[in-house]
């Protein structure tokens, strides 16, 4: 392994002093409008306006759409809504776990250790 430092010196920009301000020079001038435009601007709060204008639209848009469909499908409900299943059922849980869910209570040691232990005691 060589212990001595990499020379990079070849690799500086700034060795030919003339490229280097040919290059500067040409980017501020394709960045010009840019900059201008963005010195234009009045507040950030405009430009954040700018940006968030068609997710505004987009979001009333929606809004109306979601009211529409509830304003049709809400009086078209004949008798009462069948009841829904509990979260227990709708998710296929074992009894124990609903019950835990149903009583809003942490299981005991021994409510976990029969839960885990599905396999029916085989090693």
């Amino acid at each position: 392994m060589d212990e001595r430092p990499i020379d990079l010196t070849p690799l500086d920009p700034a060795l030919d002093r003339e490229a280097w301000e040919r290059r500067v020079a040409a980017i501020m001038v394709l960045a010009a409008p840019e900059l201008a435009r963005r010195a234009a601007a009045a507040s950030p709060a405009l430009v954040l306006l700018g940006w968030f204008r068609p997710a505004l639209a987009a979001a009333a848009v929606l809004s109306i759409c979601a009211g529409a469909s509830l304003a049709l499908l809400g009086g078209q409900a004949e008798g009462p809504l069948e009841e829904t299943p509990i979260a227990a059922e709708a998710l296929h849980l074992p009894t124990p776990v609903g019950i835990w869910l149903e009583d809003d209570q942490a299981p005991s040691v021994a409510d976990l250790a029969l839960a885990v232990d599905v396999g029916g005691g085989r090693p």
